[in-house]
């Protein structure tokens, strides 16, 4: 989840990442402006709705001027920390 609509606003119910396997996530994002810079962070929600947060800074991306339709963040150490 994070700051900005596409990432749910930091609302744990509105988290938009969907789980590939235990120790992948993806998320589509139709369209980011460019020079736009957001933070997230990795959560789980059990079924109760109960959220556990990623420890730690919150992670930051600025888009600038990415021409790319796509890419990629790796994060593998965050979600490793994390008790799935």
């Amino acid at each position: 989840m994070g700051s900005i609509p596409e990432l749910g606003s930091w609302s744990a119910l509105d988290a938009v990442m969907t789980e590939k396997d235990p120790k992948s996530w993806t998320l589509s994002i139709e369209s980011i402006p460019k020079d736009v810079s957001f933070e997230y962070k990795y959560v789980i929600t059990d079924k109760s709705n109960n959220v556990q947060w990623e420890n730690g800074e919150n992670h930051q991306v600025n888009i600038g001027d990415i021409t790319e339709k796509t890419f990629n963040v790796n994060d593998s150490p965050a979600l490793e920390a994390l008790e799935l």
